[in-house]
């Protein structure tokens, strides 16, 4: 069975994702920096934060960026792409998870609440794109056996 292609939607839905996410960690990086400690701040903090925010979303640009000429190279490339998208979705719940549980309802309300949903759902529709071929070869493999069992 032959791996299905990955479509222009899913690599643009990636790469989308992946500068949502690396935007939101760079800012939320730098202005956690300056508030921290402000005299502190220099061209360096924000290419750390630049830099930290492109590894955090390399899970996400990376197979979409790369071509689908060697498939068993593609898939690996899937494969360790949504094994490393595990970091950023228990980032984005535990924000979450925290937010909650120290303003309640009230969280609803704070800018980064918003963001942290959307980017969590985001992420978790990622990593099932990276998955699907496998997920749909599982799901194969479940009716024909639920065929054979009939």
């Amino acid at each position: 069975m032959h791996t299905p292609r990955m479509s222009r939607a899913a690599r643009c839905f990636l790469l989308i994702n992946a500068a949502l996410c690396a935007g939101f960690i760079g800012l939320a990086g730098t202005g956690f920096a300056e508030l921290a400690e402000p005299s502190r701040v220099d061209a360096w903090t924000y290419v750390f934060w630049a830099l930290a925010a492109l590894l955090v979303a390399a899970p996400l640009w990376i197979p979409a960026l790369v071509p689908e000429r060697h498939p068993a190279f593609f898939k690996l490339v899937r494969w360790l792409g949504a094994i490393a998208l595990v970091l950023p979705i228990l980032l984005f719940t535990k924000m979450f998870a925290e937010q909650t549980r120290m303003s309640g309802l009230a969280s609803l309300f704070e800018p980064t609440f918003p963001m942290v949903l959307v980017l969590l759902s985001f992420c978790l529709t990622s990593w099932t794109l990276l998955l699907r071929p496998e997920l749909m070869r599982l799901g194969a493999r479940v009716r024909r056996r639920s065929r054979e069992s009939a």
